[in-house]
């Protein structure tokens, strides 16, 4: 398979797996949203009211965020979840930006339990 996985293709692993096993996604449905991703990676600000898990309602302010730090976020977000869905550990769901959502396949939750397991081993 190549190189292994960088260390946002395993943060958004283990968002979408904490997200399933906590009951927050629907069935069929996306299991972590990039919007998700750039609130709890970068540490993106939401705007009032916002829903990071509601692709139709706008969720950051690209203006107090920068557009270029939101762009090159966006950039990295999106390669990395197609890196994923090439692997075989997610299928991508929605549409672009903040709305766009991944759902994990059964090698992917695997994948994500194994690293969780690493992780708590480890520390």
């Amino acid at each position: 398979m190549g190189r292994g996985l960088s260390p946002l293709q395993r943060r958004i692993l283990q968002l979408a797996h904490d997200n399933r096993e906590a009951g927050r996604s629907k069935r069929g449905g996306p299991d972590v949203y990039a919007a998700e991703i750039y609130a709890e990676v970068y540490g993106f600000p939401t705007l009032p009211g916002a829903d990071l898990r509601n692709p139709a309602r706008q969720t950051f302010s690209r203006e107090q965020i920068g557009a270029q730090e939101y762009h090159a976020a966006a950039a990295s977000v999106s390669r990395a979840l197609r890196r994923l869905a090439d692997r075989g550990l997610l299928t991508r769901h929605g549409g672009a930006g903040a709305g766009a959502g991944a759902r994990l396949t059964k090698a992917g939750h695997e994948e994500a339990a194994a690293l969780l397991t690493a992780t708590t081993t480890t520390t």
